[in-house]
């Protein structure tokens, strides 16, 4: 019941919850966080594409594979979907602090992670709940992911000792350097279709 309660704290009480759970901070409690909400959504997609996986392999083209996974999917969807919110999660908090750090940020990468978790994951299945609703369900989900905007931004307030204006930034750079290396990543290729065209 602890965990629970400082998922719904971190939510609704943000600031002075974030503030009393820094000093509880691991990289394993985030990841015991995020793995149980894998856990959670593995099971709910394992078991629809176990009832309907005939029904979607026939319907979308190229995935007739998932009437073979059958009551497999319950086994496969868990474990993939517990390793992609562990994993990916931490990739995720490894490049934030990365740049944290260059904007001369003092804290540690295991108070970002576990901090930023205790969070997500109400707002994660908060978001999810809401879209069962019809029309309305929509427009919760993206006031929830704009108010999660604003969770990160004081996450990182919190753990970096950052203004507001510095933590936004924060999250802008790696968005902004991933965009400019697509660009030129785009442009040579742009530049190398160009010119085998005008050899040939």
């Amino acid at each position: 019941m602890g965990m629970i309660s400082t998922w719904i704290n971190a939510f609704t009480k943000p600031q002075e919850t974030l503030s009393k759970e820094k000093k509880n901070a691991t990289i394993m409690e985030g990841a015991k966080n995020y793995a149980l909400v894998g856990l959670v959504f593995g099971l709910l997609f394992g078991v629809i594409l176990a009832v309907f996986a005939g029904a979607l392999g026939a319907s979308i083209p190229g995935m007739g594979w998932l009437a073979g996974l059958g009551v497999l999917a319950i086994v496969i969807m868990p474990i993939a979907m517990i390793l992609f919110m562990v994993v990916g999660t931490l990739i995720g908090a490894a490049i934030t602090h990365v740049v944290a750090k260059l904007l001369g940020g003092t804290g540690k990468l295991e108070q970002l992670y576990y901090l930023t978790s205790i969070w997500m994951v109400p707002a994660l299945v908060v978001s999810m709940v809401v879209q069962i609703i019809p029309v309305i369900g929509a427009i919760l989900s993206f006031a929830i992911g704009i108010y999660a905007i604003y969770l990160n931004i004081l996450t990182v307030k919190e753990t970096y000792g950052f203004s507001t204006l510095r933590a936004i930034a924060v999250m802008i750079l790696p968005l902004v350097v991933i965009f400019v290396l697509l660009f030129v990543l785009l442009m040579a290729v742009g530049l190398t279709a160009s010119a085998m065209g005008s050899s040939a």
